[in-house]
């Protein structure tokens, strides 16, 4: 279902009626999703590689950035948890903090 739901992302990516950064939410919400959903299936060796797609739908985000190193230096179940506990939180937050701060006030 979730790979089902990426691929309709993907269908409509460039569409106008969408905006960019409300996009990459979705785009991170689902491939988070589908990390995890990887684990829990016992298919942990796939992460990595639907990683490397993910990666290039979000260039600029906080979170991938991070991902990006620690993915070559941690377990993917290490990389699940360290991803899941720690850096998730802080993208969100800064993520709540840009909109409050930049977004919302124009």
């Amino acid at each position: 279902m979730l790979i089902g739901k990426w691929k309709i992302y993907e269908k409509y990516d460039q569409h106008n009626s969408v905006g960019r950064l409300m996009r990459l939410r979705e785009y991170r919400y689902i491939f988070r999703e589908l990390f995890n959903a990887l684990e829990k299936e016992g298919r942990p060796d796939e992460i990595k590689a639907l990683f490397r797609r993910y990666a290039k739908k979000d260039a600029i985000g906080f979170v991938a950035f991070w991902q990006r190193i620690l993915i070559n230096l941690l377990s993917p179940s290490a990389f699940l948890k360290f991803s899941n506990q720690i850096l998730y939180r802080i993208g969100y937050r800064l993520e709540h903090l840009t909109y409050r701060l930049f977004i919302r006030n124009k």
